[in-house]
């Protein structure tokens, strides 16, 4: 299964789909600091993604629901530096795409924005990378870093890409995209479709991504 057999609807200026989801996820990374933000406006609330463990859902991470703008985290978090992630579609065209990083206490969670190479504070978040052992996923206390069997048994149903890497979207989780710490050379595909037996029982989920409001109809159905 492919990107373009995942994908439907891509809003007007978004990532093409060789540098959207699955891109995002698999491919190459920078997250090198560009300057660290000053001084939190408001700490009286409290970030909103420092409380460990730290709850990924479909349309939240920690206390930040996928509606809130960016400026929420440049405000109420301190430890917040802005970030730029780099990528490199299937053309070979170098992409960069702005956010905000924030590493604590076992979790390195980024915060993007695709429309523009700036960021927006009024605008939300329209992705979240998030790993480390200190983030568990929605229905339970589940470590992201939990193995694919365990996953599988909990969330059932799910489609699976091979690229780069093996990447993973569970219909019960349809706005997440698991990465596995996997080679996809490991795993068998017949025709189209991955067989889900060949992926090895103790592989574990290195990352996460968490797709944001303004992608979230992008899919088509997981069944």
């Amino acid at each position: 299964m492919q990107c373009k057999d995942l994908l439907v609807n891509v809003p007007r200026n978004a990532f093409a789909c060789s540098s959207m989801l699955w891109s995002i996820v698999v491919g190459p990374l920078s997250f090198g600091p560009l300057h660290q933000m000053g001084e939190s406006l408001n700490q009286s609330a409290g970030c909103p993604v420092e409380s460990l463990p730290l709850r990924i859902s479909n349309d939240s991470v920690g206390r930040m629901t996928a509606l809130q703008p960016i400026g929420t985290l440049r405000r109420l978090c301190p430890m917040t530096k802005d970030t730029s992630l780099s990528i490199v579609a299937a053309n070979g065209r170098s992409l960069r795409y702005p956010g905000l990083n924030i590493s604590h206490d076992g979790v390195t969670i980024l915060a993007l924005q695709y429309m523009d190479s700036v960021l927006h504070s009024d605008r939300p978040v329209d992705g979240w990378i998030i790993s480390g052992n200190g983030g568990i996923i929605v229905g339970g206390t589940r470590p992201l870093d939990m193995s694919w069997s365990e996953m599988y048994a909990f969330y059932g149903l799910a489609q699976v890409s091979v690229g780069n890497d093996v990447t993973v979207r569970f219909c019960s989780l349809p706005n997440m995209v698991f990465t596995l710490n996997v080679e996809p050379t490991a795993v068998r595909k017949v025709g189209d479709h991955v067989d889900l037996r060949s992926i090895p029982q103790n592989a574990h989920f290195h990352h996460v991504f968490v797709v944001g409001g303004s992608l979230s109809n992008a899919f088509r159905p997981c069944r």
